[in-house]
């Protein structure tokens, strides 16, 4: 006897090899036999079988592209993702492989979510760096932002050797870009986290590992991380790092656009004359034919010999050609993501743990929450010091105190609301739902109910 799924696939390979005998037989004798005329390819028969077949294989075609796409492609995500930070939960690959096998719908589905919430990080990061490079640096990546007007007939009508080039490429791009984001920051973390720290606990005994005031979090951090959004900072600290790297390599006109202020004052003001920068140190400035900046001018300071007399010493010793230049600046980018990824989960974890001892007074065994609120904090402050130096650069600091102030008056007003509203009306709320509908089916008529608070306040 054999099992349904080798009885499915015999059945499905006899009809395909049934259908492709009479298309044999249509195309060699219909049109030689006169008795099998109904058979050519001309005939009203055929005709239809030949649209529904077209049909057939449009209608695999895009499921089998949307079953790799959106299934299988990051399913593969997840395990890669899962395979690269292995050392800090502790686990190894043979447990990874021995629990898909017990439980393979839970594997499939969280290794599936892992490899969806990836992905969709890499497009945010994506979409950052447009917004700082220019745009033909990454001419080989698609703009997530630009929506796709008909996303199902692009799977219809392009072939598909077009869509396996690009599966390969998302493959060939995600799998060493997952080393880097992932396995890099997890290594450097583990080589300068002070002891104790790792491996991470990322399972539950119980649902008592999770107390009531932790399960508040998955609707506040969410609203939080809403409106603290870290991406002003993160784009600053990239296009300063860019910047900074760039310039030393002779690489920053090949990367960033051109500066806008340097722009506007060219189009705004008559080049100066010589004499016109006594004091600025700057007094060799000489315009060439086209009027563009000479080689001493303030914009070309960082090009050839620039940096010593900018930095006041030699010139550190630099790759020469342009391919070792980028190969360097690469392998710099390497060494940075580890780093500051190293240094955002030490610290998440560090200030998430403190704040769920100092303000739940129990010890939260999962990690993730500790690692989540560490983040939200850590990212929102420096979001709040990035746009406060912002507005110091910009306006002075008696404007911006006032408008800190008025801030702070309307967050107290939002914190008063936000208590009577999420405290005192969820409180009373939540006694109602209990005194009604949990403790006349719970408890029995002789007992008299236990009534915590937390719990109550929780449900309302």
């Amino acid at each position: 006897y054999y099992s349904d799924s080798v009885t499915l696939v015999i059945g499905y390979a006899t009809l395909i090899l049934l259908t492709l005998k009479v298309l044999m037989v249509s195309l060699l004798l219909g049109q030689r036999q006169q008795h099998l005329r109904w058979l050519s390819p001309q005939s009203q028969l055929m005709r239809q079988v030949f649209t529904v077949l077209r049909y057939s294989w449009i209608l695999c075609k895009v499921t089998g592209l949307l079953l790799v796409e959106l299934v299988a492609f990051p399913t593969g995500c997840g395990w890669w993702l899962d395979m690269c930070s292995l050392d800090v939960v502790g686990a190894t690959g043979a447990q990874r492989l021995d629990f898909g096998r017990k439980h393979i719908a839970v594997s499939l589905f969280v290794h599936w979510v892992l490899g969806v919430a990836f992905m969709i990080h890499v497009a945010v990061l994506v979409a950052v760096l447009r917004e700082v490079v220019r745009p033909e640096v990454l001419w080989f990546l698609r703009n997530p932002e630009e929506a796709i007007e008909h996303p199902l007939r692009d799977l219809i009508d392009e072939p598909v050797p077009k869509h396996a080039r690009r599966i390969i490429l998302c493959l060939i791009l995600y799998l060493p870009l997952t080393v880097v984001l992932v396995y890099l920051p997890a290594t450097a973390a583990l080589l300068l986290a002070p002891n104790g720290m790792f491996p991470l606990y990322l399972s539950l005994d119980s649902m008592t590992d999770v107390p009531a005031h932790v399960l508040l979090l998955h609707v506040s951090l969410p609203h939080i991380m809403e409106h603290c959004r870290p991406r002003t900072s993160f784009k600053l600290l990239l296009e300063t790092w860019i910047e900074v790297v760039g310039t030393w390599l002779g690489l920053r006109d090949k990367l960033l656009p051109a500066r806008q202020d340097a722009d506007a004052d060219v189009t705004s003001t008559p080049p100066a004359s010589p004499t016109a920068l006594p004091n600025t140190g700057y007094a060799g400035y000489v315009a060439d034919d086209e009027g563009s900046p000479g080689p001493h001018s303030p914009s070309n300071a960082f090009d050839a010999g620039g940096v010593q007399h900018l930095w006041g010493g030699p010139e550190p010793p630099k790759p020469k050609s342009r391919f070792a230049r980028g190969v360097f600046m690469m392998a710099l980018a390497w060494m940075s993501i580890a780093l500051i990824g190293a240094t955002t989960i030490i610290m998440s974890l560090l200030v998430g743990k403190g704040l769920l001892r100092a303000c739940v007074s129990v010890r939260v065994k999962h990690d993730v929450y500790a690692f989540g609120i560490g983040f939200c904090v850590c990212s929102t402050c420096l979001e709040m010091a990035v746009r406060l130096h912002q507005r110091l650069l910009t306006q002075r600091a008696s404007i911006v105190m006032r408008q800190l102030a008025a801030r702070l008056q309307h967050l107290a007003v939002c914190a008063t609301a936000t208590f009577i509203m999420g405290g005192v009306v969820a409180l009373l709320l939540g006694l109602a739902l209990d005194l009604v509908l949990i403790v006349p089916l719970r408890v029995p008529l002789h007992q008299s109910p236990e009534m915590l608070g937390v719990e109550q306040w929780m449900g309302g």
